[in-house]
């Protein structure tokens, strides 16, 4: 049995270690190309906004907040100001923007907070572009009735001191008529 065991233990975290590393892949990728205008997406806010931003060890840190590991994280109070959707983590205080994984031992290429926070100076002027998208989808109900479900998808990206950060929310708007499917 305890064979077993140990050999159960083993599978959980190779299974964990692989699904935190796609996690942080899927992450940048995701940075680089932004979201990808598909069929039923369209863009309906692109605006950017100039920002200072405290930087220090209560706005900067690693945290584990709504992930399923550690990202590096900018807490920025200001953000609820300037955007649709709620871009607060559970237990995080404040709106913020992810950078992926903290650097470690399965995270080489990781940041950490040291690698933004500079003492001599806590606060720096960013550009944060918003992104807003309507996205639609057809559906159909057991009685092959075609329906149209919408959301709307907010996209906020930045780069803080040679840091690509970015966040997404998206939010269900609800069922409307197929016409409106486009």
């Amino acid at each position: 049995m305890k064979f077993y065991v140990f050999k159960l233990k083993n599978v959980l975290k190779v299974f964990t270690i692989g699904f935190l590393l796609l996690q942080s892949l899927a992450f940048a990728q995701d940075f680089d190309r932004g979201i990808i205008e598909e069929e039923g997406m369209k863009l309906l806010y692109d605006v950017t906004h100039h920002l200072e931003v405290a930087l220090n060890e209560n706005t900067v840190l690693c945290s584990w907040a709504d992930y399923a590991g550690e990202f590096l994280k900018v807490l920025i109070p200001e953000l609820a100001d300037i955007t649709l959707l709620d871009h607060q983590n559970r237990g995080a205080g404040a709106p913020c923007l992810g950078a992926g994984s903290c650097r470690g031992p399965w995270f080489p290429n990781g940041h950490l907070p040291s690698d933004i926070i500079n003492p001599e100076k806590p606060t720096e002027k960013i550009a944060l572009t918003v992104k807003v998208f309507r996205q639609t989808y057809k559906t159909m109900d057991q009685a092959g009735k075609e329906g149209c479900e919408v959301q709307i998808v907010e996209e906020l990206k930045s780069n803080i001191r040679g840091v690509d950060f970015y966040h997404l929310r998206q939010k269900h708007l609800g069922e409307r008529s197929i016409s409106d499917c486009k």
